[in-house]
């Protein structure tokens, strides 16, 4: 099969399509915190969870704030193709375990914030 049918194919398998509405979901959260930083507001007009155990980036910064975790490194990179991507680690002191998380989006302050929310995901489940 050619690459040609199987991105065709691709964006509508039914996971897909899941994964890149969380995503989508994600991103809109992202730039309205960037735009607002007001995180309240962001928990009050956005659900927390995609499914069980798979934060919304609204979850990931009320359990951010909510487990006390720590940002140890945050950083991104513009790549050749225009694109950045984003590290971002965090640590969690009760547990005593740090976990990253990364991203790639057009924007940079998107990108990280995505980061930030794939790390969040990792360091708590």
């Amino acid at each position: 099969m050619t690459m040609t049918k199987l991105g065709s194919i691709l964006p509508t398998h039914p996971k897909i399509q899941k994964f890149l509405e969380a995503r989508n979901l994600d991103r809109t959260m992202a730039e309205e915190y960037l735009r607002h930083k007001d995180i309240d507001k962001l928990l009050a007009s956005h659900r927390l969870w995609h499914t069980p155990r798979i934060p919304t980036f609204a979850g990931a910064l009320e359990l951010y704030r909510s487990r006390k975790l720590r940002t140890i490194k945050s950083e991104s990179k513009r790549h050749h193709s225009g694109k950045y991507g984003a590290i971002v680690l965090l640590y969690c002191p009760q547990r005593k375990v740090s976990r990253g998380g990364a991203s790639i989006d057009e924007n940079e302050k998107i990108a990280r914030a995505l980061a930030f929310s794939n790390a969040v995901r990792q360091i708590i489940f």
